[in-house]
């Protein structure tokens, strides 16, 4: 007993250690991270919990629960970096605690503690848990749903349905309507895979659709009460025709996720091909849950490969089940319970071929970092690429020489030891390549310099420098034909005055610098200058440059007017 509650406090240690390590030492980076640390801080100081505002427009992509929960966070602990990103960090601990609850109810404990393992060194799910966007909130939510539904169907808990329900309602009010629907095509594929669909009529519906309604419903209203255009934008153009034809320059091939998924899942992904064969022994005791399993992960695996508009963290609900998945095999594994000679033979080929690739990636690392010119963010990550090659060898090394003389449960926890280590190593190369992707170190300059009636401009996507409101407390002009997530909003008939303000060309705003009668601050991407100097600006003086950025001002000794 005593040994069992010190493992479980080394590992709450280590859970909450990486989920902290330097989480206020890295700022703010620019796009998502800032746009939605943004939206938080302008719902807090606008007291306004009905419409969330990015650049102070109406910003109508998304619901409102992840950024009401950071402005809660902002009024307990300031407006900072710890704040804007407490929420996805909670949600990913307690997502893993009760990845650990629901896997001991369904399966055992023993495959409850190597899921927790799994998704504690599951790299996707480690760094999105630390970014400060609504996708790990999502997860949770989007998770409790399907454990509940899991739990209510193998252990006839039909209560837990209701609770499913409760999930997906609040799974809407993080991301919208996949809240719902990646529940309800999950469970429908495993149903009629199982040839099971009459548990439809045990699903309490008529409930399930009342709860969602009462959660969902008084926010949903209020928004269309609020925004006349709220529907369109957030239902019609947001959740379909943006699904159908993608948007935001993020559209990229079906297979997109394929890579991504083994990627972000390493070096566990590598044990994708042994559960599957064992997962479908018959003498398996837990082949409908592994279906389950199966479902969850491929129905989301295709899903979000069908549009055209993809990034990587939209596949971070599949990190919770795929661990789940492999952690069923790997216990079996670890214990010496193979299913058959064929699985292993497949183990003994995947450790190969584990140590293989990771042996071929470093010399390939080293060879990259000895012979090849870098880009600046590249040699910047020189000595962190370093230590992360030799923790990804040293740590392969070490689990292959484990697995050979058969000491499996050393060869599992040296290579979560290796992603372990490998994470905190990637956290201090986030924290050096902070002024690439962050405006931070602008903003600073900015601070020093800016009056309450200058013009300060982005000659970019507002989504580019999304940081630099956060920053600096302040609207921005955006500058040019790229509007981002506020194209929606730049193109709203209802508020085309005010943006005619707020959103203007190249022209207009070089027009505004060289008259200096106002004071404008333009911050550009380094290689969009020469665009500024075609057209014709004059006068302008070089405040800051590098890391990609730069930032003019047309400051005179001159009086100027307020903007």
């Amino acid at each position: 007993m005593k040994k069992q509650i010190c493992i479980y406090t080394l590992f709450a240690i280590g859970v909450i250690f990486l989920f902290s390590f330097w989480i206020g030492k890295i700022p703010l980076y620019s796009s998502d991270e800032g746009r939605y640390g943004e939206i938080a801080r302008e719902m807090w100081e606008n007291k306004n919990f009905v419409i969330p505002t990015f650049n102070y427009s109406s910003y109508l992509d998304k619901p409102i629960l992840a950024p009401f929960l950071t402005a809660l966070s902002f009024s307990m602990f300031g407006i900072n970096e710890i704040s804007v990103r407490l929420v996805p960090i909670l949600a990913a601990i307690f997502g893993i605690l009760m990845t650990f609850l629901f896997t001991k109810i369904i399966f055992d404990r023993t495959i409850a503690h190597y899921a927790a393992l799994l998704l504690l060194t599951t790299v996707g799910y480690v760094l999105v848990g630390r970014f400060g966007v609504i996708d790990m909130l999502m997860t949770f939510f989007l998770s409790g749903s399907m454990f509940c539904l899991m739990h209510a169907y193998f252990n006839r808990r039909t209560k837990y349905y209701l609770l499913a329900y409760a999930f997906m309602g609040f799974a809407f009010l993080t991301k919208g309507m996949i809240g719902f629907v990646l529940p309800g095509l999950i469970f429908l594929a495993f149903l009629t895979w199982t040839k099971n669909l009459k548990e439809i009529g045990k699903m309490h519906l008529v409930w399930g659709v009342l709860i969602v309604a009462v959660i969902i419903l008084p926010w949903f209203v209020a928004a269309c009460l609020k925004e006349s255009e709220f529907f369109d934008i957030f239902i019609v153009k947001q959740q379909f025709t943006r699904f159908l034809k993608g948007g935001f320059g993020r559209r990229k091939p079906f297979w997109f996720f394929a890579p991504i998924l083994i990627a972000t899942s390493f070096p566990w992904s590598l044990f994708l091909p042994a559960t599957l064969i064992n997962s479908f022994r018959k003498e398996n005791p837990y082949q409908k849950a592994m279906k389950f399993l199966i479902c969850w992960v491929g129905v989301i695996f295709i899903f979000f490969s069908l549009p055209k508009s993809k990034l990587p963290y939209y596949l971070l609900p599949a990190s919770v089940p795929f661990a789940v998945l492999i952690a069923v095999f790997l216990a079996d594994w670890v214990h010496g319970k193979e299913a058959s000679r064929l699985v292993s033979v497949v183990m003994k080929w995947t450790w190969r071929v584990l140590f293989g690739i990771c042996s071929l990636a470093v010399t390939g690392l080293f060879v990259y970092l000895l012979f090849w010119k870098q880009d600046p963010q590249t040699a910047t990550l020189r000595p962190v690429l370093q230590a992360v090659g030799v923790t990804v060898l040293a740590g392969s090394t070490l689990a292959y020489f484990f697995q050979r003389i058969d000491r499996r449960k050393n060869a599992v926890t040296a290579l979560a030891g290796m992603i372990f280590i490998t994470l905190l190593v990637t956290f201090v190369g986030m924290k050096k390549i902070g002024p690439f992707q962050s405006s931070f170190a602008y903003a600073e300059v900015l601070n020093s310099k800016l009056q309450s009636g200058d013009m300060l401009a982005v000659y970019a996507s507002p989504d580019e420098f999304s940081d630099i409101p956060f920053y600096l407390k302040r609207r921005v002009v955006v500058v040019g034909p790229d509007k981002g997530t506020l194209t929606y909003e730049a193109d709203e008939p209802d508020h085309a005055e005010e943006n005619k303000k707020w959103f203007i060309s190249r022209e207009q705003m070089v027009s505004i610098f060289n008259e200096n009668q106002v004071r404008v601050y333009c911050l550009m991407e380094q290689d969009k200058f020469q665009d500024l100097l075609n057209i014709g600006i004059k006068n302008y003086r070089i405040l800051k440059e590098g890391f990609g950025k730069l930032l003019i001002s047309n400051v005179s000794d001159e009086a100027q007017k307020p903007f």
